[in-house]
């Protein structure tokens, strides 16, 4: 079995704050949900597709391509809940280490 040592899995869809782990998350693993378990996620077609995803390729390219799983969910965690008009409220769920974990966008795709 392959053993990951940093895993982020990203939910943009309706309820998913409702994927809390059974278990305690291992070090360095981290889920977001794009809400919480009770409410849906937002889509438009000016965003492709939802309001967590759309925000999340924003706040990679004004990072540089680069930042920590803590930015990046505070930035979410603000924009999506204020443009859905608290309707939308991502949720994280983390092992612990959370701040050695960095998400990136390659430098082709950060235009």
């Amino acid at each position: 079995m392959l053993k990951l040592q940093k895993v982020v899995l990203l939910l943009d869809c309706a309820h998913s704050g409702s994927a809390v782990p059974t278990k305690p998350l291992l070090a360095g693993h981290v889920i977001i949900a794009s809400c919480q378990a009770s409410e849906i996620s937002r889509e438009r077609a000016r965003w492709n597709g939802g309001l967590l995803t759309s925000r999340l390729i924003e706040a990679l390219k004004q990072n540089s391509g680069f930042v920590s799983i803590e930015q990046v969910y505070g930035y979410l965690k603000d924009r999506v809940s204020m443009e859905s008009g608290g309707k939308q409220n991502p949720v994280m769920h983390t092992g612990g280490q959370e701040a050695n974990v960095v998400i990136g966008i390659g430098a082709s795709n950060a235009r």
